[in-house]
């Protein structure tokens, strides 16, 4: 893991503390945002329609909407708000589809952010180990 800075820090501590307010039936880890309109730029327009659901990345178009606009693409969001590249441990680990499989809940992502901000990264996790069994060097 890169050092983040503290605005990145800030934004992701934003974003946990945000998905926490987040009601079930508007999360959904397997898709950036469940209605048309899938480019980051119209995130804050689209979630705040009744009954779109979006992942943590959706969700934090929405929390940084100006930020977001100039993303390339979702996949993308995480390098420019947080400082997380795309097909690395910690993209994954926060922000990867496959945790809706094992816990499609807003809290559960807002919990592994709160453990990358005060740990780090994992050095022993995957998708379908229980939390209880991750392991950090």
């Amino acid at each position: 893991m890169k050092k983040m800075t503290t605005t990145e820090r800030r934004r992701l501590r934003k974003l946990e503390k945000f998905l926490l307010t987040v009601n079930q039936e508007r999360f959904d880890m397997k898709s950036f945002m469940s209605r048309i309109g899938g480019h980051p730029r119209y995130a804050k327009k689209t979630l705040s329609g009744c009954g779109t659901a979006a992942c943590s990345l959706g969700w934090s178009a929405y929390l940084f909407p100006r930020l977001s606009a100039e993303a390339y693409s979702f996949e993308w969001l995480a390098d420019n708000l947080f400082g997380i590249s795309l097909c690395t441990g910690d993209w994954n680990f926060l922000f990867a589809a496959s945790w809706a499989r094992s816990d499609n809940s807003p809290e559960f992502a807002a919990r592994r952010i709160h453990l990358y901000l005060e740990k780090g990264l994992p050095s022993r996790w995957h998708f379908s180990t229980p939390e209880s069994e991750w392991r950090w060097s």
